[in-house]
């Protein structure tokens, strides 16, 4: 499924929390509405702690366009966009494997993140050696036979051309104490 092929209702919150618009996205539900992230279930005032959180860990962030682009289009499962970020030539390596060029990230995309309805929930992230490393909290419809709960990522994003150039993601195992 699309973002194009979203009920009329759906579109306009997904759009007004991608836009931050703490406004849109609360004309967008009922009164007695109920959101639920990481299964944690909200409603009323929570749902506008839920949103100001976001808008905080956004803010304190502070990540170029392109990263947020990503991280926006990867939870609303937009393939167009999120694609768009990268540069022609760019590589992703995700698992260990490559995919090189527009092309190859697009299905890379397609298959690993929209098929699977990745989300990420970012938790950190970092200038690092001329890049950004970005920790999240990963979940989606992927199988999750032997992987850890949470399962912990970070992206490691080189910029450059007005877009992404690299992204390499690797599994985060927290040092033990």
């Amino acid at each position: 499924m699309f973002f194009s092929d979203l009920l009329p209702p759906i579109k306009a919150f997904l759009q007004a929390t991608y836009d931050r618009d703490a406004d849109d996205v609360f004309a967008t539900l009922s009164e007695d509405a109920v959101l639920t992230d990481m299964g944690q279930e909200r409603c009323g005032d929570q749902i506008r702690e839920w949103n100001d959180k976001l808008r905080m860990v956004e803010v304190k962030l502070d990540l170029p366009k392109p990263i947020v682009a990503f991280v926006n289009a990867m939870n609303m499962y937009d393939g167009d966009t999120l694609v768009a970020v990268f540069t022609e030539g760019a590589l992703v390596n995700d698992q260990r494997r490559e995919h090189q060029g527009k092309d190859a990230i697009r299905r890379w995309a397609d298959k690993e993140i929209i098929g699977d309805k990745v989300t990420m929930y970012v938790t950190d992230a970092v200038a690092h050696a001329g890049g950004h490393a970005v920790t999240a909290k990963v979940t989606g419809s992927y199988d999750k036979t032997g992987l850890p709960d949470p399962l912990v990522l970070r992206f490691y994003f080189s910029l450059g051309e007005g877009g992404i150039t690299q992204l390499i993601v690797v599994p985060i195992t927290p040092a033990a104490a």
